[in-house]
């Protein structure tokens, strides 16, 4: 009641109230996040150059954070075209490796043969994978292992 500064009795409705707010938001956020990555995915897709096969190879720029809070960005690249996209997480130690479909790359092997090399874990789906290394050095031999 004091966080409300309201009477005990007024909680339920303010609580209720203050519940489909934050649902409000929440999904006002997703959609914006998703707005973001595609005009980010629009810009690194035009930066990136085209391989002999017609793919593009992408590699975004360390984050900070869990290589998860990427994916956003990576789906949307995927969804543009034939390409694959690497995130490395430094700080966690963390890789995200995605492949689009038709393009012929499993990115669940890929990564989890990757790190295997160097002592580290993952895997995933053909299309979307992620694990962890134990330092910088150990990404930077899965990103050229990779082909980054």
């Amino acid at each position: 009641a004091r966080v409300f500064s309201a009477s005990p009795e007024d909680l339920p409705s303010l609580v209720e109230a203050q519940h489909r707010r934050v649902t409000e938001l929440e999904r006002e956020r997703k959609r914006l996040v998703t707005d973001l990555s595609r005009y980010e995915a629009t810009l690194r897709w035009d930066e990136a150059s085209v391989d002999a096969s017609g793919a593009r190879r992408i590699r975004l720029a360390p984050i900070g954070g869990p290589v998860r809070d990427a994916e956003p960005l990576v789906q949307a690249l995927l969804a543009m075209g034939p390409c694959a996209v690497l995130v490395l997480s430094p700080s966690t130690g963390g890789v995200l490796l995605g492949a689009s479909e038709g393009g012929g790359v499993d990115a669940g092997q890929r990564l989890r043969a990757a790190l295997s090399a160097v002592g580290g874990r993952g895997g995933g789906s053909p299309r979307l994978a992620q694990g962890s290394a134990a330092g910088k050095l150990e990404l930077e031999s899965v990103a050229a292992a990779l082909g980054f």
